[in-house]
């Protein structure tokens, strides 16, 4: 889902999704998606990244920890023997809701390995490759081409810190791969072209 959905909609994805975990950016986040009034029966851990409100402020039954603490209560859990078999659910994306609620679209790891496959007949990225990730993970362009890609590869992924710091990020990660949506290529082509049409040496 998009970080920055709204917590009905959240509500509603972790309640059709039937997910177990949530991650958070903060117990605040969490409150305001538990307070949409929707039952969550699944979901059994939430952990948040920053926990700023009192225990006594806590609106649901289900428990909370930091990052740190989920991390730390883990590390004695003995990891799991089964690998996945090919056709096992990997992700549920879920659309935009745009023609009414989000609907998820559920992936299997063949799916998801076939279109790295067919990916990398067309860019074939090395383990020296770095790639700058700025679209977000929700997105599943983003997510096949330029995070399950470069895993795929080995390469390195760096993240950019916001749309706006993109410019002073490509000078100092200085990627060997960048891969966007159509859009985005058009606005810095556009910008170019109205500073050229400004500047001195088109006289």
């Amino acid at each position: 889902m998009h970080a920055l959905d709204n917590p009905a909609s959240i509500a509603y994805i972790l309640n059709d999704s039937d997910a177990s975990l949530l991650i958070a950016a903060s117990d605040q986040q969490w409150k305001a998606i538990a307070g949409a009034g929707l039952d969550l029966p699944a979901l059994r851990q939430v952990v948040v990244l920053e926990k700023s409100l009192p225990a006594s402020t806590q609106s649901s039954s289900i428990p909370i920890l930091t990052l740190e603490e989920w991390l730390a209560a883990g590390r004695n859990n003995q990891p799991t023997q089964h690998a996945p078999a090919a056709t096992d659910l990997a992700a549920l994306v879920y659309t935009s809701g745009t023609t009414g609620k989000p609907k998820g679209v559920m992936l299997t790891h063949t799916n998801v390995m076939s279109n790295v496959k067919a990916v990398v007949q067309r860019v074939a990225p090395v383990i020296s490759d770095v790639f700058l990730s700025f679209l977000p993970l929700s997105h599943t362009f983003e997510r096949t081409a330029g995070y399950y890609l470069p895993i795929a590869a080995g390469a390195c992924v760096a993240f950019s810190r916001s749309a706006k710091q993109l410019p002073q990020d490509l000078i100092e990660v200085r990627p060997t791969i960048l891969i966007s949506v159509p859009r985005i290529y058009e606005r810095v082509f556009s910008a170019i072209q109205n500073k050229l049409a400004t500047s001195q040496l088109q006289s």
